[in-house]
């Protein structure tokens, strides 16, 4: 006999109820350390198929399951799994005739609840599926608990976190899993200011037992509370945020982060651009795969494969990472580097050139690692130049940044600047000391008038057609025949709002305005 909870039908319409939420609320109340919602899941699973078999059994106490091949007497109290485990009594019985069948008879069951009895067949000895519904006393039958869960706790899962979430007067999210917020320590405006002024003073990130120690909350409070209660206070207010330093969580001043993070620029922001992946050509498609650029939708598909660890990666810097100081967490350098269980990472940089070490800072949401602006002025290198990211296998948390040296000497390079409030390209003498993707290497005649230009710039930003169409023919401008490689116009595009080259090569496949000539190179038709 299958009971609901064993069905998919069942846990796929999970809806919480204040039960559910009691059965959490008791367990949280032992808990010294924050749940999973898969723990959670588990708990109000176990609870709801413990419910139902004390129904059921209570059920099947009250009489006799309701079997066809059976017969049954008038006063008989029997049970219809088959009508949600309604009991009836049986209040009259007559002859039943159909000539497919041996004789049988009808019972007359009052259900309760009802106000006119129900026919059913009794004695009839025939195939029925009634007949063969199992040993209703083998509750404990079907799937196990495990197998429950493994196959229907997802939904739970899913459900609980959007209930939850909406109950935050009396649940936190904290540190992967639950936490009642009644349980924590009070930790006011007070202790969020003593705290800075450790972190400040520190000059680096600390532990959140070094800022307790001068928090003095009571004693009575067992100190993983203290822990938990700090380490959400510290989530709620924007001064912080948490660093992992080598598997340790500790806390930092969000303004002593490098600008890239602190400010979050808005030219290394990507605000999604969607466009349709199957206009692209296969020639545009092995461009992107070339640039693997970190916000590429690419990115998935290569997760989902599998990448080989290799120990270092090489990617071509584009402006944005140039301004800012900053390293793209490309699919290919993402293999490299650790799990980031915080805000951000701290990490070794070494200068493949010198040998001298610096920090450097992952930061997962914004896809990329800070700190590396000292190092690009430097080695004077450009936008377009090839970077290597190396880790030492000896050195956990220590990598190489290089690049590919040459004789340094000046040459014709596109330069970008701002004229009439616009932007325009000339070809100047410009210094490379350093092997380039040739057609993403670029200058910037001033930085300084290009911030301004993308501050300038309406929010939300233009359609990027419009981007694509005034940059398009600066660009011809700079040869002859007016051609315009694919790399050339991405890295164009990027100068002024951050976009990786799926939406852009796909203006350029879409628009009946450009002409595709091979190898990358497009015109603009007239």
């Amino acid at each position: 006999m299958e009971r609901y909870t064993q069905t998919e039908s069942y846990w796929k319409q999970f809806k919480v109820t204040e039960e559910d939420i009691d059965r959490i609320y008791n367990l949280l109340m032992e808990a010294s350390r924050p749940v999973e919602t898969e723990r959670l899941a588990r708990v109000v699973m176990e609870g709801r198929i413990r419910d139902e078999e004390r129904r059921l059994q209570d059920i099947l106490s009250k009489g006799r399951v309701y079997r066809p091949k059976e017969t049954y007497n008038v006063g008989d109290t029997l049970v219809f799994p088959a009508l949600d485990y309604a009991v009836g009594t049986v209040v009259g019985k007559r002859a039943g005739h159909n000539p497919a069948y041996p004789d049988f008879q009808v019972i007359q069951v009052q259900l309760e609840g009802e106000e006119t009895p129900r026919e059913f067949a009794s004695g009839l000895d025939a195939p029925h599926r009634l007949n063969d519904n199992g040993d209703v006393s083998a509750l404990t039958g079907g799937l196990s608990v495990d197998d429950i869960f493994s196959k229907y706790g997802h939904f739970v899962v899913e459900a609980l976190e959007q209930d939850l979430r909406k109950r935050e007067d009396d649940f936190v999210y904290i540190e992967g899993g639950w936490f009642l917020r009644d349980s924590l320590a009070e930790i006011h405006i007070g202790h969020l200011n003593i705290a800075e002024a450790v972190i400040d003073l520190r000059g680096e990130p600390v532990t959140l037992d070094e800022i307790l120690k001068e928090l003095e909350l009571p004693e009575e409070i067992p100190l993983d509370v203290q822990r938990l209660s700090l380490a959400h206070a510290l989530r709620q207010d924007e001064r912080y945020v948490s660093v992992d330093v080598n598997g340790e969580i500790r806390w930092y001043l969000r303004r002593f982060l490098p600008p890239a993070l602190a400010e979050e620029p808005r030219l290394l922001r990507y605000e999604p651009v969607p466009y349709r992946r199957d206009s692209l050509t296969l020639s545009l498609l092995q461009l992107e795969w070339e640039l693997d650029d970190e916000w590429s939708d690419t990115e998935e598909e290569e997760e989902s494969e599998g990448t080989v660890l290799v120990p270092s990666a090489t990617l071509v810097l584009i402006y944005p990472h140039w301004r800012y100081g900053t390293i793209p967490m490309t699919s290919r350098v993402r293999h490299l580097l650790p799990p980031v269980r915080a805000d951000v990472a701290m990490i070794t940089l070494v200068d493949g050139r010198w040998g001298e070490r610096f920090t450097g800072w992952i930061s997962p949401a914004h896809r990329l690692i800070a700190g590396l602006d000292n190092w690009y002025q430097k080695h004077k290198i450009s936008v377009g130049s090839y970077i290597i990211v190396e880790r030492k296998v000896e050195e956990p948390g220590t990598y190489i940044v290089d690049i590919h040296p040459r004789r340094p000497k000046r040459e014709l390079v596109r330069t970008a600047r701002i004229k009439d409030g616009k932007v325009t390209f000339e070809l100047s003498k410009q210094e490379v000391v350093c092997e380039t993707d040739e057609h993403v290497l670029l200058a910037v005649a001033d930085t300084q008038a290009f911030d301004e230009y993308v501050a300038s710039l309406p929010d939300p930003l233009p359609p990027l057609q419009e981007t694509v169409d005034a940059l398009f023919p600066e660009l011809a401008e700079l040869n002859p025949q007016k051609v315009v490689h694919a790399k050339t116009l991405y890295s164009a595009v990027n100068l002024v709002r951050r976009c990786p080259p799926g939406p852009v090569f796909a203006v350029l496949a879409e628009s009946e305005k450009y002409e595709d000539l091979g190898d990358g190179q497009w015109v603009e038709r007239h």
